[in-house]
């Protein structure tokens, strides 16, 4: 039996981050924006590609402490 790693590679979906990519970004409405990985993960993992969110670059260089006005308290995305 192979046992799968705790670390094991992320699901990617292309065709989905680029239709995030073509969507304004959720702050401020500029374009072109791009796939921000927003959903938590521990030790610096990513998330998958479906907890993605269109920001622009300058929202997304803001980082975390920017997009907590997204989260609720259970820390989804709302919007």
């Amino acid at each position: 039996m192979i046992r799968k790693s705790k670390y094991a590679r992320r699901h990617r979906d292309s065709k989905y981050l680029a239709w995030i990519r073509s969507l304004p970004c959720v702050l401020c409405g500029r374009r072109p924006s791009e796939a921000a990985h927003l959903g938590v993960r521990t030790f610096g993992q990513k998330c998958t590609d479906r907890e993605t969110g269109p920001l622009c670059a300058w929202d997304h260089r803001l980082g975390p402490t920017h997009t907590t006005d997204l989260e609720d308290d259970s820390g989804s995305i709302t919007g």
